[in-house]
């Protein structure tokens, strides 16, 4: 499976090239500090990438007998939480991403900082209408499906139905929504593919740091 390596190549050690020149004394603190938290964490959600593609092999091991069915049957809850934890962390990054682009676009532009960071995830993103349109148009697709697939995951009560599906030839993250736990509303089912969404999320993840890097202070 593919791997987020837009801030780091994976394994490779932490040095100067990785982190970037951000405001330091500011009232949200280091800024340097919130980059190194993100640099780290994608790290760690790529060790949970390989924990994935290690279960999902496991669980399409061929011709297995009887006990070795046994021993295939306890991964496919690893699994599903290893996605869940997998998607979990990338909403947070790109909350985190969204929230520090905000607060350093507002500086720039009013040279102070802001007292509330009223855009701080991807939810607000998607309602604003003058920040950064152009952005949320091209990522809109990504942006809403880790928006849904994750509110559906911490809030729908109906998402344990989706318990038991598994991605036949690949890890396949599966999200049952229903808006305000009102079994008046429709329920949106949604299906993702992780690899795909994997490298859709690194063109994203590529972007807003292009969008950051312009605000790194000078020499």
């Amino acid at each position: 499976m593919n791997k987020i390596e837009t801030l780091k190549l994976r394994n490779e050690n932490l040095n100067k090239k990785h982190l970037l020149k951000l405001p330091h004394d500011t009232p949200y603190g280091n800024l340097n500090l919130k980059w190194l938290d993100l640099v780290e964490r994608f790290d760690s959600i790529n060790d949970l990438i390989s924990e994935l593609d290690k279960y999902f092999k496991i669980i399409n091991i061929k011709d297995a007998d009887v006990e070795m069915a046994n021993f295939i049957s306890d991964f496919f809850h690893k699994e599903k939480f290893a996605i869940e934890q997998i998607f979990y962390w990338l909403r947070k990054s790109a909350d985190e991403l969204i929230s520090l682009l905000y607060v350093l676009d507002y500086h720039n532009l009013n040279d102070e900082y802001p007292i509330k960071i009223k855009i701080d995830c991807i939810g607000f993103l998607l309602i604003s209408t003058d920040f950064y349109t152009d952005f949320v148009s091209k990522h809109n697709h990504l942006l809403t499906i880790l928006n849904e697939v994750t509110n559906a995951y911490k809030h729908s009560f109906v998402n344990s139905q989706v318990l038991s599906y598994h991605g036949a030839d690949y890890p396949v993250a599966y999200a049952y929504s229903l808006k305000r736990n009102n079994a008046g509303n429709e329920p949106q089912f949604y299906s993702v593919t992780i690899n795909d969404f994997i490298i859709e999320y690194c063109t994203f993840l590529q972007d807003i740091k292009d969008q950051i890097q312009i605000f790194e202070l000078e020499d």
